[in-house]
């Protein structure tokens, strides 16, 4: 195989973790019609900086969640983030026809996570150790684990295919289950009457992009009228 120079990375860097899940776009935030992940990869090895920063806005909530989960130290966690795209860099001609990357996305990131804490144990005393992070808990070597993972890149891809307002609806009765409607109502500028019936309208909507396979936990509960 010819070797292909990719294009260099725009991965977010020196950023405060900790708000990370409030101001990164949603993972495939394009239309319905949006590249798949080959056709991104193949554009990636042809030189397209864009194509890149696709498929890095894709994935950057994904690989992040498997870093929180993991319980990385905070002062390592952008070294790790950083690295598991540079490891994605590197691999891109290997990937080309790659039909699991979150998957691939998910190992790799445990690797590195383990790897980059075990070696901050040992250079700093008294510092976070790798024993910190909860490989039983969370392995991503475990099927059980990264169906989870791929199961939340699907709903977030699912999200953001949907209007502005389900999305919104949805986001706010997710972050806080117990919210009142009323509270709802003032933050979205919606009649408290109309919640109930749009939120099954729009999760009716969301199952419809999931597609009939899906199954999310929780998916028939319903929310007690206020």
């Amino acid at each position: 195989m010819t070797s292909v120079d990719p294009p260099r990375p725009s991965v977010p860097s020196g950023a405060n973790h900790s708000k990370r899940p409030s101001t990164i776009p949603c993972a495939g935030s394009a239309s319905a019609a949006s590249p798949s992940d080959g056709d991104l990869i193949r554009a990636c090895c042809d030189g397209s900086d864009a194509a890149w920063r696709t498929l890095v806005a894709r994935y950057e909530r994904l690989v992040y969640s498997v870093i929180r989960r993991l319980g990385v130290p905070d002062e390592i966690t952008d070294d790790v983030f950083q690295e598991v795209w540079m490891g994605l860099l590197r691999q891109l001609p290997l990937l080309r026809h790659e039909p699991a990357l979150p998957r691939w996305l998910i190992t790799t990131t445990r690797r590195i996570a383990i790897r980059l804490a075990t070696r901050h144990r040992r250079r700093s005393a008294g510092a976070a150790s790798a024993d910190t992070i909860d490989t039983s808990a969370c392995n991503a070597e475990d099927d059980a684990f990264v169906a989870r993972m791929e199961e939340a890149q699907l709903v977030s891809e699912a999200l953001a295919k949907l209007e502005p307002r389900c999305r919104d609806l949805l986001m706010a009765l997710v972050r806080d289950d117990d919210v009142p409607y009323a509270a709802i109502s003032r933050q979205l500028e919606m009649p408290v009457g109309s919640i109930g019936p749009k939120r099954a309208r729009c999760l009716q909507q969301l199952l419809e992009l999931l597609g009939p396979s899906f199954r999310p936990a929780g998916a028939d509960r319903t929310k007690a009228d206020p």
